[in-house]
């Protein structure tokens, strides 16, 4: 006994299979909305969400800044005074860096109003560095004062900024 398979019948067959294994993974590998639906990538809605998921990683990089700029600033009397120029220091090159990546990365329309709070906390950031270094360099209560206070600011100012629904809403799958 021989089966006898058409070569078109093969064909179409190969493709169908193809079309459902190439279906299958795009949507394994879609971000999903809260209610695990797909979205639909156009333009517009993939400038949005890729723009969100890089306000969520400068908003995580800026946490641990934030956690590095009050380490210097409640090491006292200080161990090292070299040591912790050079932990000031790098945070400074890195909160100006973040800057730049904020003022470099274009917004979609519909986000201009975070990304203006994104560069008021980038702003924050790089004055509340810089604030610390200024108080190493010269050490005076009246700029260890100075620098807290830009420190709690620019906290404040990224606290916010994690509270905005975009930032705060960021889904979990990456597009």
């Amino acid at each position: 006994m021989e089966i006898e398979i058409r070569r078109e019948g093969l064909w179409t067959a190969l493709i169908v299979l193809l079309l459902a294994l190439l279906g299958g993974m795009g949507y394994g590998v879609s971000p999903q909305d809260e209610q695990g639906r797909p979205l639909l990538l156009l333009p517009g809605v993939r400038a949005v969400e890729t723009y969100r998921r890089q306000v969520v990683g400068w908003a995580r990089d800026w946490r641990e800044l934030d956690g590095d700029l009050r380490a210097i600033l409640s090491e006292v009397p200080a161990t090292s005074l070299l040591a912790q120029s050079q932990k000031a220091q790098d945070s400074f090159e890195r909160a100006v860096e973040l800057a730049r990546r904020v003022e470099r990365t274009d917004a979609p329309p519909a986000l201009l109003g975070l990304r203006e709070q994104v560069g008021r906390t980038a702003t924050a950031y790089v004055d509340a560095s810089a604030a610390v270094n200024r108080w190493l360099s010269a050490p005076s209560e009246e700029n260890r004062t100075a620098a807290q206070q830009l420190s709690e600011q620019a906290f404040a100012m990224l606290a916010r900024l994690a509270a905005n629904e975009w930032v705060a809403a960021a889904p979990t799958a990456q597009p």
